[in-house]
């Protein structure tokens, strides 16, 4: 008996189950589709990001059915745009339909996850606060259920904002050989695979953020081109074949950025007809193919000597150690098309690598493509213990409609491999901790987390507003240590920041503005606290080229030319852990910025005064009515050259070798400075000259790679007195008559001391009058001074005076004249580049007179007139106050004189 009830109660119980499934039905998730039924300042192009109306698995009493009826089918489905009333029916299967009309596609709802969306794409924009709505019809479940037809339409009401532009991004790869090089000096990953790697964040965010009109472009290149075909962006299919096109990459060959620039225009941006159009130019090395990159006028960017395609924004990434002259093209690139914004990978560790490529992607992505809707809250990178737990924070705001969380790692993640996704957990303002699983796009050591406003979880709303918790735990005693490099894009329609740095071709000690706007729907964001944080250079890369010893051997790069010998010398010394640690950076004081009008804020940075890179990291955070609390952060890299000062700057005659017809061949040398006295360095021999106004070239321009450059000329006679100018970058450094030149420093082992032809010591002898002042004016008249001292040169500016000198002073009335004999040390600076030169001095010494020796001291200023290297007339005015133990005695010496050099 009971066994037969138990079986009863079976199979009621089945009968009951089947009923319910029966009942279960297939409809439109009003409230869980992207817009939202009844959703209003919905933005206008949000047909061309594609509208997502999810569909739902529910019982009889609107409860999802756990797992679902999935993927859906479209087959015979129908969709139906209504806009302002009227009507439109849509493609099946169609992603990118004609303009002004729309097709539909079956997709996940983010992501990954079930196919349970149709993504329905309006090839136009929506008129602004206009009703909209899309009916769905006719889909299938998995098993053939049909949607109820009862449950089909979301509807919405569009904004009063103004649409975003479709844009053009070509990005150019250099695939030469030296993208084999470590990213890193000594490193153990490539160029290449960082790049590989960092491209990767770039086309993840692309299959998040693109719409309809987006167009996306590759162009390869090492002594040739390839590529270059425009495709549209917003397709899946494009950015998976795109992506896999970089990461089958291998260095190649020369390096012909021309050639890749000039492809970009030729066979994609030139026909274009988007509004904006971007080149995101990736170059490790110094261009050495033709067609060349150069600059005319105003610093306008030239290929082969043209100028380059109009209206064109081109923004370079360099990796690498490079010579002054690549990095200044590079830099130059930049002031000319991209608002200045440089950048520059760091190379003191493979994580600064990863992490700077990364980030400079994703900002490139969000500038060329996307414009001032995508922005970036949060930079941060971090190395995680096995047993450690860091949090990570950012900003939302209230009309943020994404954000993308952009993560890469590298070492071994918390489980064992670094092809395992890093997982982490996102914790929402009002504490929800959200599952991401869905929302999140992976690749090789790389993940994209993008969610979208508004955010349903557990039949909630989630606010965006607010601070989000990112938190990383470790994997355990036995797991490995990993590093994460974090960025943290918003896209917020109204929120708009522009960081820039505007200088052009900046030469060290020049200062260095940077410009911050902050704006929310147009109006200022004031009162906002904006900062820039500064890395900049140890040391000047010239002057330490220049004074390492040149290491023996030969350099490679594969089938790239490494170019010039400096470059050689570069790559040769970066093999060497002590060379490498004098190119580290060092953290500088950062710079506040102060808010000069509405909304803009305004600083100068001062303290660029060693050749290199410096990296910026401008930091803002201010509130806004409309969104709330605020954070927008931009990386930027500005390159400083060294600016050659004509006062530092050496000009020497070496040497004069008579000939037998008469004539004299004369070796000249330059060793150029700064104003803070570093050298240029090796590698400028393009762009430097030593030209004389007589006779002709024996032998070229030469780079010694010590900082210093030698031409030897012909002249007719030894009486010869040609003007000599050094020209550094068409800029008129110094300039003098033959037999002005003078011994100068040298530089890096060479025309120091001991050099042929360096007069370093000077000879003085002077007489002229001594005038008192009061009170030994009141018994004394003007008389006479005579004096003689021995001069060394320590730089061409900068030398000490040993000097002897005898100053006498009659009586006014009766007795005997009064004198002082002196013997004194003084320090001179020297100033003007040609054979007129002025001087200024000081020093002390003892005084003694008739009955006693006293401490006394000297200040004065001169002029002198070199008629040849050994030989200059000078006159001087020097004031004297010698301390007698009584009154301090005071008086003036006026003196004219020679000078002769040895």
């Amino acid at each position: 008996m009971i066994t037969k009830t138990i079986r009863a109660l079976g199979l009621l119980l089945a009968f009951g189950a089947a009923q319910l499934w029966a009942v279960n039905s297939l409809i439109v998730g009003t409230l869980v589709s992207d817009p939202t039924d009844a959703g209003t300042g919905v933005k206008v192009e949000k047909g061309r990001q594609g509208m997502r109306v999810r569909m739902r698995w529910v019982n009889e009493f609107g409860m999802d059915v756990a797992g679902g009826n999935f993927p859906i089918n479209i087959t015979g489905a129908s969709v139906t745009l209504t806009i302002a009333g009227t009507p439109s029916a849509c493609s099946v299967n169609t992603i990118t339909p004609a303009p002004n009309t729309c097709g539909f596609v079956a997709s996940p709802f983010s992501a990954g996850g079930a196919i349970d969306t149709v993504k329905v794409y309006y090839n136009g924009n929506f008129p602004p606060n206009t009703a909209v709505s899309v009916q769905v019809s006719g889909v299938r479940g998995n098993d053939a259920t049909l949607q109820d037809p009862s449950n089909n339409t979301i509807s919405f009401q569009t904004g009063a904002g103004t649409a975003r532009p479709g844009s053009s991004l070509e990005t150019v790869f250099d695939i030469s050989g030296s993208m084999a090089s470590p990213a890193v000096p000594a490193g153990a990953v490539s160029r290449m695979d960082t790049l590989k790697k960092a491209g990767q964040a770039m086309f993840l965010l692309l299959e998040d953020h693109a719409m309809i009109g987006d167009k996306s472009g590759l162009v390869f290149f090492s002594d040739a081109a390839t590529g270059g075909a425009l495709q549209a962006a917003h397709d899946p299919s494009v950015i998976t074949t795109q992506n896999g096109s970089v990461q089958s990459q291998v260095p190649t060959n020369s390096t012909s950025i021309g050639a890749g620039l000039a492809l970009a225009a030729s066979a994609g941006l030139g026909a274009d007809t988007n509004p904006m159009k971007f080149v995101l130019l990736f170059s490790d090395g110094e261009q050495n193919t033709a067609p060349n990159v150069g600059f005319s006028g105003m610093g306008s960017l030239q290929v082969g000597g043209s100028d380059y395609l109009a209206g064109v924004r081109v923004c370079p990434v360099t990796a690498g150690q490079l010579t002054a002259p690549g990095f200044a093209l590079q830099q130059n690139i930049a002031h000319a098309r991209c608002n200045d914004n440089n950048l520059h990978v760091q190379d003191g560790s493979q994580q600064l690598a990863d992490a700077d490529f990364m980030t400079f992607f994703v900002q490139a992505l969000n500038d060329g493509l996307v414009g001032d809707k995508l922005e970036i809250s949060q930079i941060a990178s971090a190395t995680l213990s096995p047993t450690d737990t860091r949090t990570e924070t950012f900003l939302a705001n209230s009309r943020d409609v994404a954000f993308s969380i952009v993560l890469s790692w590298s070492g071994a993640s918390q489980y064992g491999t670094i092809r395992t996704p890093l997982r982490f957990k996102l914790t929402a303002p009002d504490g929800t901790v959200v599952d991401t699983a869905d929302d999140t796009r992976l690749a090789q050591e790389m993940s994209v987390t993008t969610l979208r406003f508004p955010l349903h979880r557990g039949g909630a709303t989630i606010d965006p507003k607010g601070l989000w918790k990112i938190d990383f735990t470790g994997g355990g005693p036995n797991a490995q240590p990993l590093t994460y490099n974090l960025v943290v894009v918003n896209d917020n329609a109204t929120i708009a920041s522009d960081a820039r740095v505007t200088v052009q071709d900046p030469q060290t000690g020049d200062p260095i503005p940077i410009r911050v706007a902050l704006t929310d729907g147009g109006a200022p964001i004031t009162g906002a606290t904006v900062t820039a944080e500064l890395l900049g250079p140890a040391n000047g890369l010239g002057d330490v080229l220049a004074k390492a010893a040149t290491p023996s051997g030969s350099p490679s790069q594969g089938n790239d030319p490494v170019g010039s010998a400096a470059k050689a010398k570069l790559l040769l010394l970066l093999q060497d852990p002590a060379f490498r640690a004098l190119l580290a950076n060092q953290t500088l004081p950062g710079v506040p910025l102060t808010e000069s009008a509405p909304g803009i804020y305004t600083a100068t940075f001062s303290g660029a005064t060693k050749e290199g890179h410096y990296q910026l990291l401008i930091r803002s955070l201010g509130t806004s009515s409309a969104n709330g609390p605020v954070q927008r952060l931009r990386r930027t890299s500005v390159y400083v050259r060294p600016g050659p000062s004509g006062a530092n700057t050496d000009l020497t005659l070496v040497s004069s070798t008579p000939q037998a017809n008469g004539s004299v061949i004369v070796r000249i040398t330059a060793t150029p400075r700064d104003r803070f006295g570093s050298l240029l360095g090796p590698d400028y021999q393009p762009d430097i000259s030593i030209n004389s106004s007589l006779g002709s070239v024996a032998v070229p321009l030469s780079d010694n790679l010590n900082g210093v450059y030698q031409v030897d000329y012909n002249l007719p006679s030894a009486s010869s007195n040609p003007m000599i100018t050094l020209v550094v970058m068409g800029q008129d450094v110094k300039h003098g008559t033959l037999h002005s030149l003078t011994g100068g420093t040298g530089g890096g082992g060479g025309g120091g001391v001991g050099t042929p032809g360096m007069l370093r010591w000077r000879v003085g002898l002077a007489g002229g009058i001594a005038i008192p002042h009061s009170p030994l004016s009141s018994g004394f008249n003007v008389g006479a001074s005579v004096g003689g001292d021995l001069e060394y040169l320590l730089t061409n500016m900068f030398s000490l005076r040993t000097t002897l000198g005898y100053d006498y002073f009659p009586v006014k009335i009766l007795g005997s004249g009064f004198w002082f004999v002196n013997a004194s040390e003084y320090a001179r600076l020297t100033f003007g580049p040609g054979p007129v030169k002025t001087f200024i001095e000081g020093g002390a010494g003892v005084y003694g007179d008739r009955s006693a020796v006293h401490v006394g001291g000297g200040a004065g200023a001169g002029l002198q007139y070199w008629f040849k290297p050994s030989f200059a007339a000078e006159g001087s005015y020097n004031f004297h106050a010698v301390d007698t133990g009584g009154a301090t005695a005071k008086y003036s010496t006026v003196l004219v004189g020679v000078r002769f050099a040895f």
